[in-house]
């Protein structure tokens, strides 16, 4: 970003703190784009990606009066998308819920120690294989991520990612099977 557009930013936010409702119209023109993306990388969805842009532009308008000049004015904006898509998320894990109708397994009346004693296969398997293929499975299976977030996480590429998450797949089922 040139400073001459770093610059006009400053600008727009510090005319949005004296009420001009031109100047958020042509702060999203001019960086709507971009803050869509960062909000997009921590959300994961388009739709929600809009909203949370959306209400990030409140947060600008509400907040503008505490930007000083001599900031980064779009590091200022894009902290805001930032923040606001963090809370987005969590907000969303706190509203979630769970469709009754998927958990029939409720309704199952299945002996407990045989349950237990599945746990501690699955346990002991998992326990045998080794630290990145059970690190892959965590990922994949606990915080359900795709595989490009597993390689981001594990800071391998995505065709390694992947090869970890199947090789970790395939040696618990073999484990498994072995199992009395």
């Amino acid at each position: 970003m040139e400073e001459n557009e770093r610059k006009h930013i400053n600008r727009l936010i510090r005319r949005i703190a004296s009420g001009d409702e031109q100047a958020l119209t042509e702060l999203y023109t001019t960086v709507g784009g971009r803050m869509l993306s960062v909000a997009l990388s921590v959300v994961g969805d388009r739709a929600s990606a809009e909203d949370v842009l959306q209400d990030s532009f409140l947060a600008i308008v509400q907040n503008a009066d505490t930007f000083r000049f001599y900031q980064n004015g779009y590091g200022w904006a894009c902290t805001i998308v930032r923040n606001t898509a963090l809370n987005y998320l969590k907000a969303r894990n706190r509203r979630r819920c769970d469709n009754i109708d998927e958990m029939y397994f409720l309704s199952v009346e299945e002996d407990v120690a045989s349950r237990a004693a599945d746990s501690v296969t699955v346990e002991s398997a998992l326990a045998r294989l080794e630290k990145e293929q059970r690190a892959a499975l965590y990922y994949k299976y606990y915080e359900d991520l795709t595989v490009r977030q597993i390689a981001a996480r594990m800071s391998v590429s995505k065709s390694q990612a992947d090869r970890l998450v199947r090789a970790a797949e395939e040696n618990l089922r073999k484990i498994i099977g072995d199992s009395p």
